[in-house]
């Protein structure tokens, strides 16, 4: 009997090998970096909430007496013309 392709240590044929599904690397997740990261996330966001509910009420205290605006005309004061110079001519000699 002979040997066929198919066929691999006596009787016993060769089943195809079934497709190995990719591997996933996972890189990073339990890194300590990655760990000190998730702390301080979930830390800060903590203590945020404590702050929140611990806050103290503050009031603004609103003001009540009106001042009163008194309005002052600076048109003239920012038209009116410099003094003109003085400019010394020489006389001739």
């Amino acid at each position: 009997m002979s040997k066929d392709k198919t066929q691999e240590n006596g009787w016993f044929k060769k089943k195809p090998a079934a497709p190995k599904p990719p591997k996933i690397k996972h890189r990073g997740l339990r890194r300590p970096v990655t760990l000190l990261c998730w702390a301080v996330l979930i830390g800060s966001t903590s203590f945020g909430v404590y702050k929140n509910m611990t806050a103290i009420d503050t009031h603004t205290v609103h003001e009540v007496q009106v001042i009163k605006t008194k309005v002052i005309d600076t048109h003239a004061l920012a038209t009116f013309p410099p003094r003109p110079r003085l400019v010394k001519l020489r006389s001739g000699t």
